[in-house]
């Protein structure tokens, strides 16, 4: 079964089908390091941000032996019986870190993406449904008021809304109000202001009403 990590709402691990408990992870940083990661998707993130992100205020030298060894730990927290040096899952890259993204893990983000990705042509309503079914809430919601987060997840929902909005209106157009309201209400329990949603809602509303 491997490794399924969910990102969106707060975090969850599980290995094997079985989730991973508070003890096993050794610090908050941890946590930190892995939502980092994955997030940036494929560029690698330098070593002195990820210490301006996590340990402002400590010396160089100090963070950046922290560093490693929160990133060892993580290794080992997501891959037990893999080498503290693994790239299983973390990759090391002149001078900083980035996610595996070939590695076999299941990331809800990352079919997040896959799913909202615009296309050309219209995307089928399957993709946007599995989308934002997926958003259980903003990106590691654990830490709200997170600022090395802040643009990623700005991101993210504006997508989930874009998504959202989308599916309300391919529901209005082939007639399935209930529907639409369901999806419009949805996304409008992240951002009441809404514009397109709001729009949608009152047009499915009408037939229904």
């Amino acid at each position: 079964m491997g490794l399924r990590i969910y990102l969106l709402g707060p975090l969850r691990v599980e290995r094997d089908g079985t989730l991973l408990p508070e003890r096993a992870w050794r610090s908050r940083q941890e946590r930190r390091l892995l939502v980092a990661l994955i997030s940036t998707r494929t560029v690698p993130i330098p070593a002195v941000r990820l210490i301006e992100w996590f340990w402002p205020t400590t010396d160089a030298e100090t963070a950046s032996v922290t560093l490693r060894s929160a990133i060892s730990s993580l290794r080992r927290t997501l891959s037990p019986n893999a080498s503290r040096a693994s790239n299983q899952y973390i990759q090391t890259r002149s001078g900083g870190y980035r996610w595996n993204h070939s590695a076999d893990a299941w990331i809800d983000l990352e079919v997040f993406y896959a799913c909202s990705e615009p296309t050309d042509q219209p995307r089928a309503e399957a993709d946007l449904e599995q989308a934002i079914a997926l958003y259980r809430g903003d990106l590691y919601e654990d830490e709200p008021d997170a600022r090395w987060l802040f643009a990623a997840r700005g991101q993210v929902r504006e997508r989930f809304l874009r998504a959202a909005a989308e599916l309300a209106e391919r529901q209005i157009s082939r007639a399935a109000f209930r529907e639409a309201v369901r999806t419009a209400q949805h996304g409008l329990a992240f951002d009441p202001l809404c514009e397109p949603l709001c729009r949608s809602l009152m047009q499915a509303q009408t037939p229904v009403s």
